[in-house]
Order: C-alpha cells, then structure tokens, then sequence
C-alpha cells in the first residue's frame, strides 16, 4: 500500500505539471470507472447539464472511488478540465471527498501551484481546515507548496484556523520551520501564527530556530536571514532565546547511489533535482 500510494501521488504530481490545467483528455474514463460512469463524466465534460442530472437521478453518483483510487473530481484534474470539475461540484461532487488513499482534493491543491482549482473547491463548500491520518490540515501541505504564499493566503481567506494542530501539537508555523521553509514560517507568524508553539515530541520553535541557526555554523555557512528575521520577531513577542547549542546528535540524511553514500542536504539535492 505504501508503494502504491507513492506512485498515485506520483501520478497526480507528473500529470499536473504536463498538463498544466489545460484540457488534454488523455486518460479515458473508461479506464478508470464502469461504463455508466464513464458516460456520466464524459457528458458533464460537454456540459450538458440535464443530461448529468438525469444520470445522477437514476442512480449514478459522483462521489466514487474508481480504478487507481482516483474519483471524478481528480479525473477531471488529470485531463485539465476545470470548467467539468466546476459542473461536477455544482450538480452533486462533494468537495471534501477523499480518494482511495485517505486524501480529500484540498489536502491535493493546497500543495500544488493550482491555486485557480483550490479557490473553486473552497468556494464550493470545502472544509479549509480537513486533516490527513497525521492530523495535519490543508495548511501544512500548502507550506511546500511552490505557490505557498498563494495557497495560504486562499485558505485563511476561506476560514482555515492559523493555528489548527497536528497530531504533535505543532501549528503550520512550526512545520514551516521543521521542513526549513522560514520564509514561509515567518510569513504565516506575521498574519497570527502563534510562535510560542510546542511540540509533544520535537521540542519548540524556539529549538527549530536555534537548531538552523547550529546547523548553519557546522556546515560554515551564513544564517539564512529568514531564520534570523523570525527569531527577531519572536524575541519581539517577549520570547527569550538560549544559547544555540546542538541539542544531541546532528541527524543525517542518507541514500545509497551508484557513487556512494549522500549524507547532507545538499547532496540529495543534486540527487533530485
């Protein structure tokens, strides 16, 4: 199941880029739904709107599960037609309805440069603040999302709670600063993100501050001046810093490759880009 739902993800991310919201219709309904399925979407794809609502009144919904654990909604990403997935919304598609993989359309954009189709599941009557299995919400994945700031800004408009927590207490504010996104930590701290946070099992933002600021030092480079900017603005709010020490063994990222073993950051960079 683990593999699989990382090549679903996979999936969804290769074809988003590839199509790029355009409409394409490279993947056949019939491929991923029975054959009165299929027939339902390819209609809503026309926009016949009657014809749709009589399906749906003879039984049919859009609110399925089909092959690759994809369901309407998705499938009318996968071929880019927006102006489908807006009808399908309008005439029954629950926004808030999660794949086969546990994972509701909000949870998908909100980490995706796809703020146009975020917006329209929002105004559609998507919970902002749905969580994953982990307890995070929509505001954790829009973090490492490229259109971050986007996202963010589309989902406190629609309601999303700043400081809605994880299953370890942490807010988007830390989880920012855990994934060393402190551009995007202080931006989320400068509209209401609470910096006092702490966590049930990683200590608090203080320590994820000080623990860039260490990390910094050991690999000989300059503090990022994100890190830098939010300490300041947490030592603005009262808050006092010790002094930054390494807090116990400097984790390490490893993968094996054909040149032999990649431990730093940078590396895995170079691995992945």
């Amino acid at each position: 199941m683990k593999y699989l739902k990382l090549a679903i993800i996979a999936l969804m991310v290769i074809v988003s880029h590839m199509n790029g919201g355009e409409k394409m219709n490279k993947f056949p309904a019939k491929d991923f739904f029975d054959a009165k399925t299929a027939n339902l979407l390819e209609t809503i794809q026309k926009g016949d709107e009657r014809a749709a609502q009589d399906l749906l009144s003879r039984g049919l919904s859009l609110n399925i599960i089909g092959e690759q654990n994809i369901t309407p909604l998705f499938w009318f990403f996968l071929n880019g037609d927006k102006d489908a997935a807006q009808l399908a919304l309008y005439i029954g598609a629950y926004p808030n309805f999660a794949d086969g993989l546990g994972r509701t359309p909000v949870q998908y954009f909100a980490e995706s440069i796809y703020t146009d189709w975020l917006e329209m599941l929002l105004s559609s009557g998507a919970n902002p603040d749905e969580k994953d299995d982990g307890g995070e919400s929509a505001l954790f994945k829009a973090v490492n999302s490229q259109k971050a700031r986007e996202n963010i800004k589309v989902l406190l408009s629609h309601g999303a709670y700043i400081n809605e927590k994880d299953n370890d207490g942490i807010n988007a504010v830390f989880y920012a600063a855990m994934h060393d996104r402190f551009d995007i930590a202080m931006y989320l701290a400068e509209l209401g993100g609470d910096v006092h946070i702490k966590s049930t099992t990683m200590g608090s933002l203080i320590d994820m501050v000080n623990d860039a600021i260490v990390d910094a030092g050991d690999e000989g480079r300059a503090v990022d001046k994100n890190v830098l900017e939010l300490k300041k603005f947490m030592e603005a709010k009262g808050i006092v810093f010790p002094e930054a020490k390494r807090r116990g063994p400097k984790f390490e990222y490893r993968i094996f490759t054909p040149d032999g073993v990649k431990t730093n950051k940078q590396d895995l960079k170079e691995i992945f880009k």
